[in-house]
């Protein structure tokens, strides 16, 4: 089986964002034109119950604050399973998030699954989560559900990942 190169998926967004005309632009040059939303499952939806605003955690937020200023794309390094219901991998993943790792929510601000379903995580104004020690602030956190060294992403995967990008550049002036 041939191995994902992870320069492919840049590759991918930047054909997109180039076909779309959303260029990078000089500082406070007003977007050209708006860019129309991707179809987001809302957090509700999945039945996410983040902790932020339990008394137990208030003390945290302003610790998690931050301004979100470019974009990180990568993969759950979980393998995807066909028939996997992706409503319960978001319920799973932040139940293990809390429970694992001292978490107040799942650790991205979206999650895209195999059929290019994007749902929503945390909430933007907090930084993402990590299992590694890389400064999760300034990032807007997509995650693609698999595991790209023994799987690729799927066509619709890279499709919503490049629209919500595109959205989220043109939305945040990033």
């Amino acid at each position: 089986m041939n191995t994902f190169r992870p320069t492919c998926l840049l590759g991918i967004f930047l054909a997109g964002v180039l076909a779309t005309g959303c260029a990078p632009r000089a500082e406070n040059t007003p977007v050209a034109r708006s860019i129309e939303a991707p179809t987001i499952i809302p957090s509700a939806d999945w039945g996410s119950q983040p902790l932020w605003f339990h008394e137990d955690h208030v003390d945290a937020i302003d610790s998690y604050t931050h301004e979100p200023k470019r974009i990180l794309i990568h993969h759950s390094g979980v393998v995807w399973r066909e028939g996997t219901n992706p409503y319960n991998r978001m319920r799973n993943l932040q139940t293990w998030g809390m429970r694992e790792r001292g978490w107040l929510d799942v650790p991205y601000h979206y999650l895209i699954a195999p059929n290019g379903q994007i749902f929503e995580g945390r909430a933007l104004q907090f930084r993402p989560d990590t299992n590694t020690n890389f400064d999760t602030s300034g990032f807007v956190n997509i995650e693609l559900m698999g595991s790209f060294g023994e799987q690729r992403p799927s066509e619709e995967q890279l499709r919503a990942a490049v629209d919500l990008s595109i959205f989220l550049s043109a939305a945040y002036e990033m």
